[in-house]
């Protein structure tokens, strides 16, 4: 359980593996549609569940509120990380004429991210700030 002066702590980079090794739990299986105009994943509901999985739901009201404060521009700069890296996308997982509105806490696994969610032995490298020295280290032989 985490106490507050924890939550306020969270690092970009904590964050991200978290919200990667959920989405892994709930979407390597099966992509589950939210209801909320086809979207798969909802950052604002992520930010919920990290508060209450890690005991948040003990904190005061106010407490909790700043935790949010905290950590919600974390949360959606994972979100934009995880658009650029083309795991997910700010759009809807199926075409609709429906008219919904987009909202802006939810995204869509790609099927190159749902791809790679299964494939666990890439993760490190593809999320890794070093992977070009990475690439470059392995062909060092070779040069």
């Amino acid at each position: 359980m985490f106490t507050i002066e924890k939550f306020l702590t969270q690092t970009h980079e904590d964050i991200l593996i978290w919200t990667i090794d959920v989405l892994k739990e709930r979407n390597c299986k099966i992509v589950q549609v939210l209801n909320a105009g086809n979207y798969n994943v909802d950052f604002c509901e992520l930010l919920d569940t990290f508060i209450s999985s890690n005991g948040g739901n003990y904190f005061q009201v106010h407490d909790k509120q700043a935790i949010k404060n905290k950590l919600n521009h974390i949360f959606l700069d994972v979100a934009w990380e995880l658009c650029t890296k083309k795991i997910l996308r700010p759009t809807t997982y199926n075409l609709s004429r429906s008219g919904t509105s987009a909202v802006n806490s939810c995204y869509s696994l790609t099927q190159p991210g749902i791809d790679w969610l299964k494939n666990r032995n890439q993760i490190e490298k593809f999320l890794s700030p070093t992977r070009l020295e990475t690439l470059f280290f392995e062909l060092k032989a070779k040069f």
